[in-house]
């Protein structure tokens, strides 16, 4: 096929378009189209709002994105970059407004490099409108634009002024609408009016009449015409409707991730002799091999996207900034607040399960087992026997009793669940006992035999084996008691205490003594479980909070706008830390109050800085985990499995005692085994939070925040 006539070759084989007539902007297409043709041009910005030079983007994989783009966006006019999905169209947007930073060429945006403080890009100096809505779906259509509106400086007056101009251009519904019950349609409104309403010199628009109406989308680039003629605003915009691209001053037609042409839409239809930018693209990509806007050059390393470090000694000027930054950070820390206490999941996650978990410990841990069935054979069968006696002598709400005839029946009963196990008292178990205890002779093996009572028990629940035995000894201690007191059933005259244990429980030097139930377990597990559970909140909500940013690019629009990531980090700590404020004073004041743990004001006030640090590492580890995780479910299955492993080696669970010496030295420095047992300290021995092995945990858990955030921000930088 033979080379179009408006093509000219140059000396380098490439090709240069032949312009006969001249526009104010046709001047300047063919100066940057004669520059081509030289491998050394210069880039000049006396009436160019973007020029792009020699610009190549790789994948970590060293994929080639973008390859040797040259582009050229005359001051004040709109340019429509056209074609198909995944030729580089969002890569090069996301490279001019500095969400990525190429391997080589150059940038410059009305004559200064974006990253640079002077270029406001990232900051007010571009209005930014990504392929996808990137809104926060649990913000009204007015608490959005007003975000976005102070983040740009805009004074109130000023931004409800602008509100209220693009709700009727935009033909937007009630601004107090909330973002999640908008159409499609109505979010990409949405999305467009943030980019247009501090009125900036660059727009980038990607697919801004996506899901809209032809008469809204007519509507819309009557604006745009508008704001580019009145304002002076420099427009890129990318759209799949490429027959509306003729209303831009140029089109530029990419494919495999180069810029193929760039021209006036009229006359490049003029030119091809086509009635369609279609039709026009389709020869172009014929002419692929031939045509090319300029030639493959040197390859540059890529300097801008890089802030400088400049030291402002001017105190009025570190004040301007100082008043900046805080602006923007208290804009952002009110973003967070508002979409945190309108978010179902947060709200659910952060106060509803942990409450509920703490509540359904405390009443499901710790209490006595009562209604126990048990089984009685009893083969003496007289009711004066002392077998019966001690049958008598059981506690009614804690045993169930349940009289068998023989054995064998007793034995299917339990076989089948029906009973917890049965005592089987001999014949001859009265003679017995009574000999043993008051004959002045050594009793023989048969009377030793028959007072014996024989317990055949369901061993397989260890909390209820240990409460039947420890209370049948009980009972069995009480009971020897009262026959050799001598009640109304024997009157020999013997010192009672023959009948108890040796060895007796003094005072004890912490905590309390409970014989009628398991609460020192429940003590032992509710500080681990407040300190583990204090800490999986705080990492999976940051976490998950990370990754739906992420996912929803509403962390690098914010970055485009300007809201430098140690702004958005910072307000969301903040938030995280005020809204877990009120999470710690109802996990510890509620099961304290209701079952009356052995905790005052005193021990909550030296255990609250413990726990706010243990908050601030569970968030730092929430970064590692957003950055491992693409998608929520891996963060889920990642968040669940960290809770089971933390649960098991922090002695939350069972006492570190009897963890094995090879690996307890490994579980005493996981995350939250230190802040487990400082917090029992605190509790239940007065500790306060200056003795050394509880200032020795705090200090464990601010090593780990570190090592958190250290690695959190790398696998950070890693992945952009």
């Amino acid at each position: 096929m033979g080379a179009p006539k408006d093509l000219t070759v140059c000396s380098n084989n490439s090709v240069k378009i032949s312009v006969p007539w001249q526009s104010p902007s046709a001047t300047l297409r063919q100066h940057l189209s004669s520059a081509s043709c030289n491998q050394h041009h210069s880039i000049s910005s006396a009436t160019s709002g973007l020029i792009i030079r020699g610009l190549g983007y790789l994948t970590q994989k060293k994929e080639e994105i973008l390859r040797d783009i040259n582009m050229t966006v005359p001051k004040g006019t709109i340019y429509g970059l056209l074609g198909p999905s995944g030729c580089g169209k969002t890569t090069l947007l996301r490279c001019v407004v500095g969400c990525l930073r190429p391997q080589y060429g150059q940038i410059m945006i009305f004559g200064k490099q974006p990253g640079r403080e002077t270029s406001q890009i990232p900051g007010p100096g571009v209005g930014y409108m990504p392929q996808e809505n990137t809104l926060y779906e649990n913000m009204t259509i007015e608490e959005v634009l007003i975000y976005y509106g102070r983040v740009f400086f805009l004074s109130i007056e000023e931004l409800y002024e602008r509100i209220k101009g693009l709700m009727e251009v935009l033909e937007l519904p009630d601004k107090g609408r909330m973002i999640k019950k908008l159409s499609g349609g109505q979010k990409r409104r949405v999305s467009f009016a943030i980019a247009l309403i501090h009125r900036p010199g660059l727009l980038i628009l990607d697919e801004p009449t996506s899901g809209v109406d032809p008469l809204l989308r007519e509507k819309l680039w009557q604006h745009l015409m508008f704001i580019s003629k009145n304002q002076g605003s420099t427009i890129i915009i990318t759209t799949h409707y490429i027959e509306e691209a003729r209303r831009s001053h140029n089109v530029g037609f990419m494919r495999q991730g180069r810029l193929l042409m760039q021209q006036d839409p009229d006359r490049l239809l003029a030119d091809r002799g086509v009635d369609t930018l279609e039709d026009a693209f389709l020869d172009i990509c014929r002419n692929q091999g031939r045509i090319s806007c300029v030639p493959e050059q040197e390859k540059i390393e890529y300097k801008g996207n890089v802030p400088t470090a400049t030291f402002i000694t001017d105190p009025v000027l570190i004040k301007k900034r100082l008043r900046e930054w805080f602006f923007i950070f208290f804009g952002a820390l009110w973003r967070h607040l508002v979409s945190d206490i309108r978010e179902p999941l947060t709200i659910g996650f952060q106060y509803v399960i942990p409450i509920l978990s703490m509540l359904l410990f405390a009443l499901c841990i710790g209490g006595q087992p009562f209604d126990i069935p048990l089984g009685i054979v009893n083969e003496e069968g007289g009711s004066e026997d002392l077998g019966q006696q001690f049958i008598n002598a059981l506690d009614p709400h804690l045993f169930n009793v349940m009289n068998y005839s023989d054995l064998s029946e007793a034995a299917e009963a339990a076989k089948v669940r029906d009973i917890w196990g049965y005592l089987h008292i001999r014949k001859g178990f009265s003679d017995s006992l009574l000999d043993i205890l008051f004959s002045e002779s050594e009793p023989d093996f048969l009377s030793i035999n028959q007072s014996h009572i024989r317990l055949h028990a369901d061993l397989t629940d260890r909390v209820i084996t240990t409460t039947m035995h420890r209370y049948l000894d009980e009972t069995f201690i009480n009971f020897v008691q009262r026959v050799i007191q001598g009640d109304e059933n024997s009157d020999v005259p013997m010192p009672q205490f023959i009948a108890n244990l040796p060895i007796k429980m003094g005072s004890p030097v912490y905590g309390r003594i409970e014989k009628k139930s398991y609460r020192g377990y429940r003590d032992f597990m509710l500080p681990g479980l407040i300190v583990n559970i204090t800490y999986a909140i705080a990492y999976s909500l940051t976490a998950l909070n990370l990754i739906n940013e992420r996912k929803n690019q509403t962390f690098e629009r914010n970055y485009v706008a300007g809201v430098k990531p140690s702004q958005m980090l910072l307000a969301f700590a903040l938030s995280r830390v005020i809204m877990m404020s009120l999470y710690l004073f109802l996990i510890i004041y509620l099961p304290i109050a209701v079952f009356k743990m052995p905790v005052d004001c005193i021990h909550i006030l030296h255990s609250l800085p413990l726990l706010m640090l243990l908050n601030m590492s569970g968030m730092t580890y929430g970064m590692v985990i957003s950055a491992l995780c693409d998608s929520i479910e891996q963060c889920a299955v990642f968040s669940a499995a960290t809770l089971f492993i933390i649960l098991f080696m922090s002695g939350t669970i069972w006492p570190m005692e009897s963890i094995p010496a090879y690996f307890r030295w490994l579980c005493e420095y996981a995350p939250t085994t230190a802040a487990n047992e400082a917090l029992r300290d605190i509790w239940y021995k007065d500790w306060s939070m200056f003795t050394p092995r509880v200032a020795t945990a705090h200090g464990i858990t601010i090593v780990w925040t570190f090592v958190f955030f250290l690695i959190g921000l790398r696998f950070f930088r890693l992945s952009k």
